[in-house]
């Protein structure tokens, strides 16, 4: 049972407006990471880490031969498993990598690549053969994130919903030095799943009750840094232990069917307020989002 409660909370969030607002001595990040047979998406640091195995072949009777055989089909076999699991992710929406690379030959080509030329972080021999795990990067300039950022921008300007009003004082301007000053004032809020499911996007969107966009993480994200939203776990107690000064207001929300976080604004409109203000910054200042479990 605590370790369900210690589980808790799915948030994405930059760690620069979260990590520094904890008492003295607590730890809050722990990181949000889903594992799969073979590997695991870590959405807290921001990559994908998968593992591959491939046992000695012995028709090589050379000792030293067999292992770099199967060291080397190992990476293979990483690799494949890496292009199954990067397929999966979802980034926009209701859209996964799969579907974009099936609508698009030239997105298809740059994310096999990308995969292709994965990082090898680990390597494992035992008395069968050889593991080898490699990692990509969901962000950054190298990742998936950029490869993908210009077909999403497509598709949600093509979508017709409703975007967000402009804010007659916003928080800011788009220059880094008045965005960084904005970041420190702003209140904190978490998003409270109830225990449903929740899957998390590359790029999320934040819905009213109308189904308007209150939030999409794509109209400021830059894929010359490549910064993707940062999704932590913490604890009920560490929630409860916060010192924010503003304190921090629990949000209900769902997941609708098209992949969105919904949240009623006419309950929550300083949550509204911030998002729209948040947006209007145009650095990652998002909320801190929670599942409770």
């Amino acid at each position: 049972m605590k370790n369900l409660l210690f589980a808790a909370m799915i948030a994405f969030l930059p760690l620069s407006l979260f990590a520094q607002k904890f008492p003295a001595g607590t730890q809050p990040v722990i990181q949000k990471v889903e594992a799969f047979d073979g590997g695991l998406i870590n959405w807290t640091e921001g990559y994908i880490e998968v593992s591959g195995t491939s046992i000695f072949n012995p028709k090589f009777q050379n000792q030293a031969q067999r292992l770099e055989m199967a060291k080397r089909g190992a990476l293979v076999v990483a690799k494949a498993n890496l292009l199954e699991m990067v397929q999966g992710i979802y980034v926009y929406r209701e859209t996964k990598v799969s579907d974009m690379m099936t609508e698009s030959d030239e997105i298809k080509t740059k994310v096999e690549g990308t995969v292709k030329f994965a990082r090898q972080v680990a390597s494992k021999t035992s008395d069968d053969g050889v593991t080898v795990t490699v990692r990509m990067p969901l962000g950054g300039t190298s990742g998936l994130a950029p490869i993908l950022i210009d077909d999403v921008i497509r598709k949600s300007d093509n979508t017709g919903t409703t975007k967000p009003a402009p804010i007659d004082n916003p928080v800011g301007d788009r220059s880094d030095n008045n965005a960084d000053s904005a970041n420190d004032s702003l209140p904190s809020f978490a998003f409270d799943f109830r225990g449903k499911d929740f899957d998390p996007r590359l790029f999320p969107v934040i819905v009213d009750e109308d189904g308007n966009i209150v939030f999409d993480y794509s109209k400021i994200y830059n894929k010359y840094k490549g910064d993707i939203a940062k999704y932590v776990d913490i604890s009920q107690k560490i929630a409860k232990d916060l010192n924010w000064k503003k304190g921090l207001d629990i949000i209900e929300a769902v997941q609708d069917p098209n992949g969105q976080i919904q949240i009623n604004t006419k309950k929550h409109p300083k949550l509204n307020n911030f998002l729209k203000k948040a947006w209007s910054v145009g650095k990652v200042a998002l909320p801190l989002v929670l599942g409770l479990l």
